[in-house]
């Protein structure tokens, strides 16, 4: 199974039968080399358990680390599944994600910046409205940004997660955090929480 970002995963279903559904991020590796796949933590349930698309279908992998300030999860995808840094929609060729993050703040990022988020069914633009920080109890200081995006309130529900690309169209901005529906403002973890925690992105495909 070829996985990509931007694809829809979820929890394990509670036992009224329900699942959070949320999309998934980058192919990130940490100081060792070893593959991992961002996601959302409030995406996944307490048994970590990871689904495409939903628990009818298939069990990818499991949630091994967390950044909680940060609500980034890092997942382990299943032995033979196979995942690529290239975002492809239904009307676009693919795009590669580069080896690289940005932190989200200038002069890597301004205001007015325009942005994209993908997903396989469309391609999302946006623009950057501001930037801040959050301090958590834990006094870890959380970057991020708030934008304008045309989201479709359903996708808007099912995109926590998903990587928001600069400009270049190739170079990863943020995640997708939650947004209010009216007017469209969106709040997204700068990528630079990952950078801090140690983690880089590997460009090509992998085979876990």
């Amino acid at each position: 199974m070829l996985l990509r970002p931007g694809v829809m995963v979820s929890s394990s279903s509670l036992p009224n039968g329900e699942w959070k559904s949320t999309t998934s991020g980058i192919l990130v590796v940490d100081e060792q080399g070893t593959p991992f796949i961002t996601v959302s933590t409030q995406g996944f349930n307490v048994d970590g358990e990871v689904w495409h698309p939903d628990p009818s279908g298939f069990l990818i992998g499991k949630v091994v680390r967390t950044i909680p300030d940060a609500n980034i999860s890092l997942i382990q995808l299943a032995n033979g599944t196979r995942y690529i840094n290239q975002c492809v929609t239904s009307s676009e060729p693919g795009v590669s994600v580069q080896s690289g993050l940005i932190s989200g703040y200038p002069p890597h990022l301004k205001h007015y910046d325009r942005v994209t988020m993908k997903s396989p069914s469309d391609s999302v633009e946006g623009l950057v409205l501001a930037q801040g920080i959050k301090i958590k109890v834990s006094r870890k200081i959380v970057e991020h940004q708030w934008l304008y995006m045309n989201l479709d309130t359903d996708l808007a529900d099912r995109a926590h997660g998903s990587p928001i690309l600069a400009d270049d169209n190739r170079t990863i901005v943020g995640f997708l955090r939650q947004g209010q529906k009216d007017p469209k403002h969106y709040y997204t973890v700068s990528a630079a929480a990952l950078w801090d925690a140690g983690y880089e992105i590997r460009g090509h495909e992998v085979e876990f």
